[in-house]
């Protein structure tokens, strides 16, 4: 594997994706802090956020964010536990319509789990008609139905406690909405406190009546073996499947791989199979794909072009403390001298370094001229269609954006979380001081081209085709069928 990807991948260069967690939450809801307390928490995140952001009004006027700081101070009770505090933590941060400045969604999960919380194991999706059961981890609930109560209390209603948590990149509202889709068991769980056991209410697809199931909820040991079983099923992100004759499907989840030679290697073979002349036409999956490393972005669009793409076109970069702590690897003069030295003509790296290198609170801005290429052979010309969701996010969205904007092929499926100028990146954690809250704040922007703007709409599919309840029960790949029928109708 080039030393490229390895050096990057290990020093978290350019990363667009959003953040992870560490393994275990750190605040208590046996404790009650005050309202003095929970203002200075506030405050401070405001403080943080004007200190580390690159641009924390890039998206939100500053009259905005500081509305919606004086807000949540007024809001706040006499005294609280820090899971009711976290909504007016979200209010704040999710002001900035950054999806990489967040709640830390996963510290979230870990506290329930860390203090005997449980978690109802389904992926749900929505609309504007309702809220649906995607998936059951354990079969219980029909696929499709819609889902009514939990414990007796509306599942609307807590779905919309999801979307004024979830986070969002501009104005992308399909994109916040599948964000609210993914952490609604959390924040259900937030706020019912189930037991081992949930009731839950659903709606069959095409039934009008009312059906009631007793669930198991997961506690943190059930959760960390399922956790461990989907690790296990997921261990190969790229994945090569043939949904029609002829049409080969090349499905990328995402772009921070855990095992970075084995995911450029299952790229690789991907697309010798492509080029192999059995298949008419190549399908790229990037749904549910949020993000990771721009050189993986680079890596696999090299193979759909013989120019190969050069991204990110430029990234603006604020150095602090804050930013420093992701790049734990350079703090001593001797790793940074040894790293200069040896990666003296990789780009990619010498930008982090000139970065790292600004006095605390300077902004930078750092241009990239070489994009990654591959041999003629290895490159896929032929026929080629792109499938996208809400979920699909940062460097994600920077991929579907260079498909559409150079018109490699059709692109079929929902909006992305983001637009198609730009992104944030390279989140850093921020610990509240009394309620210990964890959130992220970015730390880079991250821009498509040379426009420098900051365009809210989110980057579109030429075909929208939304999941369908009806579908989901009958286990129907809506956006893929709609690909096929295009295929169908537009090649001989």
């Amino acid at each position: 594997m080039n030393t490229r990807f390895t050096v990057l991948i290990r020093l978290l260069v350019i990363i667009t994706c959003w953040p992870l967690a560490n393994a275990h939450a750190q605040f208590s809801d046996t404790v009650y802090y005050s309202r003095q307390e929970l203002r200075e928490d506030l405050e401070s995140l405001g403080q943080a956020i004007v200190q580390y952001h690159t641009n924390p009004f890039g998206f939100t006027p500053s009259d905005t964010f500081n509305l919606a700081l004086r807000k949540a101070i007024a809001s706040l009770p006499d005294s609280a536990t820090a899971s009711t505090f976290v909504p007016l933590v979200g209010d704040v941060i999710n002001s900035l319509k950054d999806s990489h400045s967040s709640l830390d969604y996963t510290s979230l999960l870990n506290h329930q789990l860390e203090h005997g919380g449980y978690i109802l194991p389904v992926r749900i999706t929505s609309d504007s008609s309702g809220i649906y059961i995607r998936q059951d981890r354990d079969s219980i609930l029909p696929a499709g139905a819609r889902l009514l109560t939990l414990n007796g209390h509306s599942a609307d209603s807590l779905w919309l406690q999801a979307w004024r948590l979830a986070c969002v990149e501009g104005d992308a509202s399909t994109g916040r909405r599948r964000a609210a889709d993914a952490i609604f068991p959390i924040i259900a769980g937030l706020n019912l406190r189930p037991g081992p056991k949930m009731q839950v209410d659903v709606m069959p697809v095409d039934s009008v009546h009312i059906y009631r199931y007793t669930c198991r909820t997961y506690n943190k040991s059930r959760w960390e073996a399922r956790r461990k079983a989907l690790l296990k099923e997921n261990q190969q992100p790229v994945r090569v499947s043939y949904p029609a004759d002829s049409v080969i499907c090349i499905a990328v989840e995402t772009f921070a791989p855990t095992l970075p030679g084995q995911y450029a290697r299952a790229i690789k073979r991907a697309f010798a199979e492509a080029n192999t002349g059995a298949y008419k036409a190549a399908v790229i999956d990037m749904r549910d794909n949020g993000g990771g490393s721009s050189t993986w972005v680079e890596y696999l669009y090299s193979f759909l072009d013989p120019r190969g793409y050069n991204t990110p076109h430029n990234i603006i970069g604020r150095n602090s403390a804050l930013a420093r702590s992701r790049l734990r690897g350079l703090k001593s003069p001797a790793a940074r001298f040894m790293t200069r030295l040896l990666y003296r003509r990789n780009e990619d790296v010498q930008a982090i370094l000139r970065i790292t290198a600004l006095p605390d609170g300077v902004n930078d801005t750092v241009f990239f001229q070489q994009p990654d290429t591959r041999r003629s052979h290895e490159v896929y010309t032929g026929p080629c269609y792109l499938l996208m969701n809400g979920m699909t996010a940062s460097a994600g969205v920077d991929f579907c954006n260079h498909f559409i904007r150079s018109s490699r092929g059709p692109s079929f499926g929902e909006a992305c979380l983001g637009p198609p100028t730009g992104t944030w990146g390279n989140p850093a954690p921020f610990v509240l001081h009394h309620s210990q809250v964890r959130v992220y704040i970015s730390t880079i922007r991250y821009n498509y081209d040379d426009t420098f703007q900051y365009e809210r709409r989110p980057v579109a599919p030429d075909h929208s085709f939304p999941p369908s309840p009806r579908d989901i029960a009958a286990g129907k790949d809506t956006g893929m069928q709609a690909v096929l029928e295009y295929i169908r109708h537009s090649q001989p």
